[in-house]
Order: C-alpha cells, then sequence, then structure tokens
C-alpha cells in the first residue's frame, strides 16, 4: 500500500510539472520562406517613386524652405527630346498636398489630380509643393505635414525613371520624403532590410531599438510567402493624424503609437499595436503584389488581418504573453458596432470599422479553430501564404477553398455564418495558455513574496518525506 501511496504521489508531481513547464505546442507550418522580392515593380502607377541612381535617367534636388513650408524639386540631365511628365494623384489632393508653383511645365491638371508636362524649353525645370490647411492631429485623412521643424511628402509620379535627393537634411524612401534632421535605424531579418526612419521632431513612446526588434522578429516568425526586400517605417508626429498608413513595403505610424494593449482602448484606437498592424499590411501580396487581389466580399480581410496579427505576433516574442492577447480580443469582442456583414462593403458599420472589429474577432476565433483542428501544425499563418501565393483574384469562394485545403476540413458552415451574416464568434481567447502563465509568475516571480516561498519549501518537505518513505521500503 505504501508503494502504491509513492508511485501515485510521483505520477501527480510528474503531471505538475508537466502542467508548470510544459509550453503550448509550437505551430508547425509549411516550409519558411526566405526568399525576398523588389518592392518597386509593386508600386502602384498612381504613387510616385524615387529610384537607384544607376536606374535613373533623370535626376531631381529637393530643397525645403521652413520659412515657407514649401519643398521645391529641382529636375536636371533631362535629354532634348524627353517626354517628361510629374503628376500628383487624386488621393494626394485629398490628402492635403498642393503645387504652388511650376517653372518649365505646362499645367494640364483636372479637379481631380496635378498633371504637369515639360515643355523642354527650361533645361532644370523645378515644382514646388506644399501641405494645406493642415487641421488638428486627428482628422482622418491627414497625412502629410509641412512644419518650420520637419515636413513628409509624397512622390510625384514622374514618367521616366527619377532619383531624387535632398539637397539639405532629410530622407528619400521609394514613395515618401521626409524633410528635416533625422536618424536611420537599420536592421536585418534574412533577405529583408528594415529601416526606421526617425525625424528630430518625433517623441516616440517607444524606444526605436525596440520597435526595430520587433519588426524584425514579426519578419522572422511570420511565415505567409514572400518578403519585400526592404521596408522603410516613417515615424511621424503632430499634425499628422495618430495611427498610421502603409503603401506597399513602406509605411508611417505616429510617434504616439505604444506597445500597450490597454492604451489603444484608452485612447480610441483599435490596433493594439500599430507597428505591426502596419508592417503586417507590407506582407499582403494579395493587395500589394501585381499576380493577385482580394475580390469584393474579401476586401474586410484586408484590415482585419492586419489588425488581427497586430496582436497575435507580439505572442511570437517575449514581451508579450498570452495574457495580454486573451484580454484584448475579450475587450474587442465586447466593444461591438451593430450588426456587421463583412462580405459587404456597405455594412462595415460606422466610419467602415467592421473589419477592424469583427473581422480581427472572427480571425482570431478562425486561428483557434485552425490550431485545434490540426494539432497545432497549422495556422491562420498557412493560409495567409496561400492567399498571397495565388494567381488572380481571391473570392470568397477561393478563400473558403484555401481554408479547407489547410485543414483538411470544410468551414464553409461556420464562415457563412460570420463573414456574410451578422453573426459574432466567440473570439479565439487562449485561457489555457494565459492561466497556466500566471501560475508560473506567480511561483517563480520573487515579487511575489511569502506565497512563492512557501509553496517552494512546502514542495521540498513533500518529496524529502517521499523520499524518506521510499529508503524505509527498501531497508524492509
Amino acid at each position: 500500500m505504501q508503494r502504491a501511496h509513492v508511485v501515485g504521489f510521483l505520477v501527480l508531481s510528474g503531471l505538475f510539472a508537466l502542467l508548470l513547464f510544459s509550453s503550448p505546442l509550437t505551430p508547425q507550418t509549411q516550409t519558411p520562406t526566405h526568399t525576398c522580392v523588389d518592392p518597386r515593380a509593386d508600386i502602384a502607377i498612381q504613387n510616385g517613386i524615387s529610384v537607384p541612381r544607376a536606374d535613373a535617367n533623370i535626376s531631381g534636388n529637393a530643397d525645403y524652405d521652413r520659412n515657407t513650408q514649401t519643398l521645391t524639386i529641382t529636375y536636371r540631365n533631362l535629354s532634348s527630346d524627353a517626354d517628361f511628365w510629374v503628376d500628383l494623384s487624386t488621393t494626394h489632393l485629398d490628402r492635403g498636398i498642393r503645387i504652388t508653383n511650376t517653372t518649365g511645365f505646362t499645367n494640364l491638371s483636372s479637379d481631380n489630380a496635378y498633371s504637369f508636362h515639360w515643355t523642354g524649353a527650361t533645361p532644370r525645370p523645378q515644382i514646388t509643393l506644399t501641405v494645406n490647411h493642415q487641421p488638428a492631429p486627428r482628422e482622418t485623412d491627414h497625412e502629410y505635414a509641412a512644419t518650420p521643424n520637419w515636413a513628409f511628402f509624397p512622390i510625384p509620379s514622374h514618367s521616366l525613371p527619377t532619383n531624387l535627393s535632398f539637397t539639405g537634411a532629410g530622407f528619400i524612401g521609394d514613395q515618401f520624403m521626409l524633410a528635416g534632421p533625422n536618424t536611420v535605424y537599420s536592421a536585418t531579418a534574412g533577405c529583408q532590410e528594415i529601416r526606421l526612419v526617425v525625424p528630430e521632431a518625433a517623441d516616440l513612446s517607444e524606444s526605436p531599438e525596440r520597435i526595430t526588434a520587433a519588426l524584425v522578429s514579426a519578419s522572422r516568425q511570420f511565415d505567409a510567402g514572400p518578403r519585400y526586400s526592404h521596408v522603410n517605417a516613417y515615424a511621424v508626429t503632430d499634425p499628422i493624424r495618430h495611427g498610421g498608413a502603409a503603401t506597399t513595403h513602406e509605411f508611417w505610424v505616429h510617434d504616439a503609437a505604444t506597445f500597450d494593449f490597454d492604451s489603444e482602448f484608452r485612447s480610441g484606437m483599435i490596433p493594439s499595436n500599430t507597428w505591426l498592424h502596419e508592417y503586417t499590411h507590407t506582407r499582403q501580396l494579395f493587395v500589394t503584389h501585381s499576380t493577385v487581389r482580394t475580390g469584393a466580399q474579401m476586401a474586410w480581410f484586408v484590415e482585419a488581418s492586419a489588425t488581427y496579427y497586430a496582436a497575435e505576433l507580439p505572442t511570437r516574442q517575449p514581451s508579450t504573453g498570452p495574457c495580454e492577447y486573451t484580454h484584448y480580443f475579450r475587450e474587442l469582442s465586447r466593444t461591438r458596432i451593430g450588426p456587421v456583414v463583412l462580405s459587404n462593403y456597405s455594412r462595415w458599420g460606422p466610419y467602415e470599422q467592421g473589419p477592424y472589429r469583427k473581422g480581427a474577432v472572427v480571425l482570431s476565433a478562425l486561428d483557434q479553430r485552425i490550431r485545434a483542428d490540426t494539432d497545432g501544425k497549422r495556422t491562420l499563418d498557412d493560409v495567409i501564404y496561400q492567399m498571397n501565393m495565388h494567381n488572380g483574384t481571391v473570392t470568397y469562394t477561393d478563400f473558403t477553398r484555401i481554408v479547407e485545403n489547410v485543414t483538411g476540413t470544410s468551414y464553409n458552415t461556420w464562415l457563412d455564418a460570420h463573414v456574410t451574416t451578422s453573426a459574432y464568434p466567440e473570439p479565439g481567447l487562449r485561457r489555457d495558455a494565459c492561466r497556466r502563465h500566471l501560475l508560473i509568475q506567480q511561483l517563480f516571480d520573487p515579487n511575489q513574496g511569502r506565497a512563492a516561498i512557501l509553496m517552494a519549501l512546502l514542495f521540498i518537505a513533500v518529496v524529502g518525506y517521499t523520499l524518506y518513505q521510499w529508503r524505509q521500503l527498501q531497508r524492509e
């Protein structure tokens, strides 16, 4: 009988230790993809681009005047027979960009866009840009700025390959220009280079080193297909609105953005980590790549997946645990905005928040189902991988088929209920992982004090007594 007690105790102790020290199954996805592609081929034609100097027919010098808060570009090396145009799209006009003066161009602009054609008479033509009617920082469409200390502009579209450089302090990206003193923090993740551009005028809520490390970790751990060979992330500040925005492989984030999940709810923002939200957009080839796009019924997936991974990717890093993830999606599920139908753009709710809120909750539940049904061997990453590698338009039918390919099970009934109707699923919470995480913290965190010490002493005493009993049995 005593031997049975000893064996039983040892078994229970082993189970207790397994509960404490085991970690959740690490998801096994497809073979990791470490290839990178050149992002410049995917930049939309209406967006400007500054090409490398070796690839340029024309060079342009950008000079920012802090007094007038205008930026003048002077073009050089134009051949006499060059058919050279400079354009700015409707989107840029809607966000406050204005061309205030030109030299050597014929103005062929319309009410919807700027379009200037070089006359050929001036060897060094010029255009001057500014930002019009800069409102308060929280204006939803205000994404550019011109101030006495710094400025942020889009690069105009050029009909011929053009390389831009600043006369004074500044940073020229592929699609954006940041005028004024700045610091560039660079890091690499495999074949991808990540650059964080921080103007002196910015006051980051998180350290640039921590932001860069988070982006590098996301690049390495989010295996959803080929990466762009480089990513430029810009920190901006007032008067640009809070939040962020991405275009192909470049994005900007307001310096007030933080990694604190709770602060996002207090400020009214939805993404739990704006830096990772915008980075996720750079991995959505089904949005940016020339060979694939999303259909109308899948438009919700763009912001829903970026919002989901803004909360999920941090859990793959040491600084964030499953409890923050669980708390975030529990709260997001509670803040509903009405009968949202994700597949119908007109039913996304106030300010088109449906994908950010319900869409992210649906994906949290979908990811949890995929992990459970495949014993942790597949995740939502695998779904996005197949979407990125799709050729043509990803329709809703394609999406349901991709999910079935990943899991080996049809989810059509479940997906139809939560994507094509207003029904909400229960969010995919990681309660068990959170409980285990909290228990380990309480046992081994020195700040927990006497409780942890008493538990340790009790465990040692019980093990010691068991060994004593076992030795006594051996002597008999």
